[in-house]
């Protein structure tokens, strides 16, 4: 597998590959990408019938990691940025 799919399911096995990763990032101080990985994984696997939780979550996910003003922002372009902050409203 390969591409987002390849590390969210690398998020989502754990084992030895995923503590490796987590390790990766750890010393290259990159954490925020591990733990925007584990938190995306986490959202992604939501009970989908709880909508007011999954806005919350995805709220307190783009408020942390994909927002400009992020305390732990990844690398993202300012586009996808702009195109996150739209569906902050309801």
């Amino acid at each position: 597998m390969s591409g987002v799919e390849g590390v969210l399911a690398l998020v989502r096995e754990g084992g030895d590959m995923s503590k490796r990763f987590e390790h990766y990032c750890k010393t290259n101080l990159c954490l925020e990408s591990w733990d925007f990985l584990v938190d995306a994984t986490l959202y992604e696997m939501m009970d989908a019938t709880d909508a007011d939780e999954q806005f919350m979550t995805f709220t307190m996910i783009s408020d942390r990691y994909l927002l400009a003003t992020s305390p732990d922002e990844v690398n993202i372009s300012s586009a996808t940025s702009k195109h996150v902050a739209a569906f902050r409203t309801r």
